[in-house]
């Protein structure tokens, strides 16, 4: 019984079960029903999305930080002598690698980052010959999301193993994804296309753009005041009353024309500058003495109070305020603006969002590891189970000095043992140096030399060649200093 059990878990091959996941000849179908979200419609409502400050500011916070990143490499434990020469392959044929595209291995991993916001980066490479024999990466491009028409696999239970791209100009090539380095979140969903942030603040960005676009109707509705055009129709009617009904209306627009066009079109073309030429006549009275001063033709502009804009601008704000909450962003609207909040909320948000970064980069790297280190290493002739380094970012420090002089000020005083362990932990946690050794301790805290100054004039600082070096001078002893 035992060996069958045994038997049974050698030839298991996947988990059993399915991902849910359904695919019509390579076109996925993901489960979306907001139409704005389905097909190219998707990539140009997310496309929109950048436009909002809060997505806007957490795009170029992302990039910034995470293409500035400097990465290192750890030698694989298993490796024995070709671990340290698995650092080098790695090292020489992808951080200093010259790609044909230009961009460097930040660069890539900024790029790559961005599939926090549209749910998967795919970036193809090639890899070519150096005249020394070192196998390296020769280009690895981005392939945009919104150009993969197609997801391919040898069967419906089976992972996806290529993609077919329709580029913008209709042309199709079939890629490999064991060619790709292929990022994807799969936080709500196993749709190759992943589901990125931008999916759950998408609902609230339309309903932004919806009030932002009754606010500016408010504006210039009360702003630009109420028209109202006045015109002698009585006489006009009168005037037209012998000529045939399909020619009077014709005719009557014709003459009311010149101030009908600028009531209807002031606010659709406000970039241009509109005028009526009226006639200046007057309406005349029973008494042809008595002069009247109501204009027959007119216009007038009533201003109107802005009522509610406040109100609008105030849900807008709260709207902006609850996406910048999910992108991990909101502490920047801290202290501007009407919004409420301390620089200790600041600095723990601040906090949030470096260890949001941290991860993402970390989880870039295990991918990069897998799918470019190992198979690099493997083009080199070396094992990549026991040859392949761990690709390792910088932590991410967004930390101020004073709050590092701080925490090593309270350091001090906390009456830690010199050789307690939570000593380095804590000062690996303020990205420090471990505590220095006890040689290196006694240089630092052995007494300062005075150097005595120099009596020419010039910058104090310039040593004569004359001069004995600073660490030629004996400190003199207390009794022979003289006194001021």
């Amino acid at each position: 019984m035992n060996g069958n059990r045994a038997a049974t878990v050698r030839k298991a091959k996947s988990a059993p079960g399915s991902t849910g996941v359904i695919s019509y000849g390579g076109f996925v179908d993901t489960g979306e029903r907001d139409r704005e979200l389905i097909g190219s419609r998707k990539w140009v409502t997310y496309s929109n999305a950048f436009s909002r400050p809060p997505v806007a500011i957490a795009a170029i916070l992302r990039y910034a930080l995470m293409s500035g990143a400097r990465w290192s490499l750890v030698e694989n434990k298993a490796g024995g002598r070709d671990a340290a020469r698995g650092v080098e392959i790695v090292h020489d044929g992808l951080f200093d690698a010259r790609l044909e595209g230009g961009d460097t291995w930040p660069e890539i991993v900024g790029k790559a980052g961005m599939s926090w916001f549209n749910g998967s980066s795919l970036h193809a490479f090639a890899m070519a010959r150096r005249k020394d024999g070192l196998v390296t990466f020769s280009d690895i491009s981005h392939r945009p999301m919104d150009t993969i028409d197609k997801w391919l696999r040898s069967a419906d239970n089976r992972p996806f193993d290529a993609v077919e791209q329709l580029t913008r100009d209709g042309k199709r090539a079939t890629i490999p994804l064991a060619q790709c380095l292929y990022v994807v979140e799969r936080m709500l969903s196993d749709d190759p296309y992943g589901v990125g942030v931008l999916r759950l603040v998408v609902e609230r960005i339309r309903r932004t753009g919806r009030y932002e676009a009754l606010e500016g109707s408010e504006l210039f509705s009360s702003l630009g005041g109420l028209p109202i055009a006045r015109a002698p129709l009585g006489e006009i009617n009168e005037q037209l009353s012998s000529l045939p009904d399909d020619q009077k209306q014709a005719r009557k627009q014709e003459l009311t024309a010149p101030i009908t066009t600028v009531v209807s079109e002031r606010i659709k073309t406000p970039e241009k500058q509109q005028y009526a030429v009226l006639a200046s006549d007057t309406y005349q009275g029973s008494d042809p003495n008595t002069i009247s001063t109501v204009k027959k033709w007119d216009i007038e502009i009533v201003k109107g109070e802005l009522q509610g804009l406040v109100e609008i601008r105030k849900v807008i704000t709260d709207l902006d305020l609850d996406v910048a909450r999910i992108l991990g962003v909101e502490f920047v609207f801290v202290g501007g603006g009407d919004s409420a909040g301390t620089y200790g909320m600041h600095e723990s948000k601040v906090g949030l969002f470096q260890s949001t970064l941290q991860a993402s980069l970390d989880r870039i790297a295990v991918r990069a590891r897998d799918q470019l280190a190992r198979r690099l290493v493997a083009a080199n002739g070396l094992d990549p189970d026991t040859a392949t380094p761990a690709l390792v970012p910088e932590k991410i420090t967004i930390t101020a000095v004073l709050d590092a002089v701080a925490a090593l000020e309270g350091l001090s005083r906390a009456g830690l043992h010199p050789k307690d362990p939570a000593r380095n932990m804590i000062r690996e946690r303020l990205e420090l140096p471990p505590e220095p050794d006890e040689a290196i301790e006694a240089e630092l805290m052995a007494p300062r030399v005075t150097i005595p100054p120099d009596d020419d004039e010039g910058d104090v600082d310039d040593l004569d060649d004359d001069d004995p070096a600073p660490e030629d001078i004996e400190p003199k002893k207390p009794e022979e200093i003289d006194e001021p």
